[in-house]
């Protein structure tokens, strides 16, 4: 059978021709496309794990989307856009939210001076948003503040 024909079959049908180990090839080639179904998921959500590199590529401010309502909560704890950008530059993803939506997201700890400050935040294209930023608390955090205290106890 020609390969325009095969093409043009139903999935089924196609596999069934395809195989010429009867059953047993028609089960192998359905496990292998389940397979690459599984595979290319994974493959997407490795794709949205950010590196810090991603981030400090964009850190500027005109690269930056920050809401009205993030911008009120900056003033309300004393963050500004600057240290914003300097614990990009000097941080590190602590964690990361490849299920977040619309896009992916990270944890970002870093400082400036000695303030240490979090930051939330997702890339799409060419633009990072800011989803919120606050200064770590002890009560949460353990002390390397890279660590959430265990809730638990």
């Amino acid at each position: 059978m020609s390969q325009e024909k095969v093409a043009s079959l139903p999935e089924h049908l196609a596999i069934r021709n395809l195989c010429p180990l009867g059953n047993f090839g028609r089960v192998f080639a359905i496990l292998i496309r389940d397979l690459q179904h599984k595979f290319s998921a994974d493959i997407r959500q490795m794709q949205a794990m950010y590196s810090i590199e991603d981030f400090r590529e964009l850190n500027r401010p005109e690269n930056m989307i920050i809401t009205q309502h993030s911008r009120k909560r900056f003033a309300e704890r004393g963050i500004s856009v600057i240290d914003v950008c300097a614990a990009i530059n000097n941080g590190e993803i602590i964690e990361q939210y490849p299920d977040d939506f619309p896009f992916p997201s990270c944890l970002i700890l870093g400082k400036r001076d000695e303030k240490i400050i979090h930051v939330a935040a997702s890339i799409n294209e060419d633009i990072i948003y800011i989803i919120t930023a606050y200064v770590p608390s002890g009560s949460k955090w353990e002390n390397d503040y890279k660590t959430r205290k265990d809730d638990s106890k």
